[in-house]
């Protein structure tokens, strides 16, 4: 029996829904830290996977917090066929816009289609 919802009630979010269907509890997503900017670099926990920003359509720019506070930066690219290339960058890049800049002219050697 499917309960209707009045218009005053609130609708449950996907993640209720989830641990409904399965009875098993689901994690909710926490939005990504912003690593266009300095307090966006500070903020993340360490942890193996790059925090990733979309470029564009193909590239993104990843920065990899490391416990000892310091990151490196890294590039992927999915092409038209789905699959991912990664690229790292290093620690030496001093900002954001220089990270994305050397992450584009890398993309840039990848077939378009």
């Amino acid at each position: 029996m499917v309960k209707e919802q009045s218009a005053g009630q609130p609708s449950q979010n996907r993640h209720e829904q989830a641990a409904k269907s399965t009875g098993k509890p689901t994690a909710k997503k926490v939005a990504a830290p912003n690593i266009a900017t300095k307090g966006g670099l500070d903020k993340p926990a360490p942890r193996n996977e790059a925090y990733w920003s979309k470029l564009a359509v193909g590239p993104y720019l990843g920065y990899r917090k490391l416990d000892d506070g310091t990151g490196t930066w890294n590039g992927r690219y999915r092409g038209d066929d789905g699959k991912q290339q990664f690229k790292t960058l290093g620690d030496k890049l001093a900002s954001y816009d220089a990270a994305a800049d050397a992450v584009r002219a890398w993309a840039k050697g990848f077939p378009k289609g």
